[in-house]
């Protein structure tokens, strides 16, 4: 059985690239015209961060691996950066209601199980005014 969190968190690399894909680099921007703080949930190692420049960002993972890495890149790339670990499969997302104007998953429902899939969309849609 896959278990997600063991897999991410033994991995070596979370994804092949250390920059953005052509994809990221024409909807990412396109999604991001308004708001002031977002969440991304699954951030890796915070490729796409050159995207979120003027947003607080609060970056959100199981995985504790990459962490050093997003604060370095949100540092490369000016941000106001957080990082937070938490199971979104074992509790609630630790935020109120509409806390953040965007909410992205890149790349990340393709590796939950199904049955994760729908809490994962459900608390970021909780937290989130736009996802």
């Amino acid at each position: 059985m896959y278990k997600s969190k063991e897999f991410w968190n033994k991995r070596h690399a979370p994804n092949k690239g250390t920059e953005p894909e052509m994809v990221d680099r024409k909807y990412i921007p396109r999604f991001l015209t308004s708001g002031s703080n977002l969440i991304e949930f699954g951030p890796g190692i915070g490729r796409v961060y050159e995207f979120y420049k003027g947003y607080e960002v609060t970056g959100l993972d199981f995985a504790e691996q990459y962490s050093k890495e997003c604060f370095k890149k949100a540092k490369e790339h000016g941000l106001v950066y957080r990082h937070i670990i938490h199971d979104v499969h074992k509790r609630m997302l630790p935020f109120d209601f509409k806390t953040f104007d965007k909410g992205l998953l890149i790349k990340v429902l393709l590796h939950a199980p199904p049955e994760e899939c729908k809490t994962i969309i459900r608390e970021m849609g909780h937290v989130c005014k736009e996802v």
